[in-house]
């Protein structure tokens, strides 16, 4: 997902991370869950490495319309952000529908991205459900493993990442 989009980038997170814990040798490590990615690569290289680090999961702070807190919102212009804010809205029953099971995946992600592109402003970049402990792309809803919905969009010029978990 993240990764192919932005070549280098996870690599580069894990050196300064590793280094970091090499230096501090940190009881515990806080990441928010909004780069679930970013929090599932460092529990990898924690666990690789066998550092004695507690991964602790933050969760997504979102704004009073749901949009997830980020510096890049400042970016947006008032429309924008208005339309940004109608994501989080106009994926809930897409959430409950997926929740309630027995929906193919691939119809569900199309019909999804379709709803987003709607949102003035927002150009969607991909909607995919994914295993929590793998990243790997989920086919069938439901499963005996946790799974997560990951949204990027354009919104004007701003690239948004959201994810939602499904348990």
């Amino acid at each position: 997902m993240e990764g192919s989009g932005r070549p280098g980038h996870f690599e580069g997170m894990a050196t300064v991370v590793t280094r970091f814990f090499e230096l501090l040798a940190p009881q515990r490590a806080y990441f928010g869950e909004k780069d679930f990615q970013q929090l599932c690569i460092v529990r990898h290289v924690v666990e690789q490495e066998g550092w004695q680090v507690e991964i602790v999961p933050c969760p997504i702070a979102r704004e009073s319309d749901g949009l997830a807190m980020s510096s890049r919102n400042m970016r947006l212009s008032a429309e924008e952000r208005a339309s940004a804010g109608e994501i989080n809205q106009r994926m809930r029953p897409y959430l409950e529908e997926l929740k309630l099971g027995h929906t193919a995946i691939a119809r569900w992600q199309e019909k999804v991205a379709a709803e987003l592109n709607t949102i003035p402003h927002v150009c969607v970049e991909y909607v995919i459900v994914c295993h929590s402990d793998t990243l790997q792309q989920a086919h069938e809803v439901p499963s005996q493993r946790p799974m997560r919905v990951f949204v990027a969009v354009k919104c004007g010029i701003v690239r948004l990442i959201d994810n939602y978990p499904l348990d």
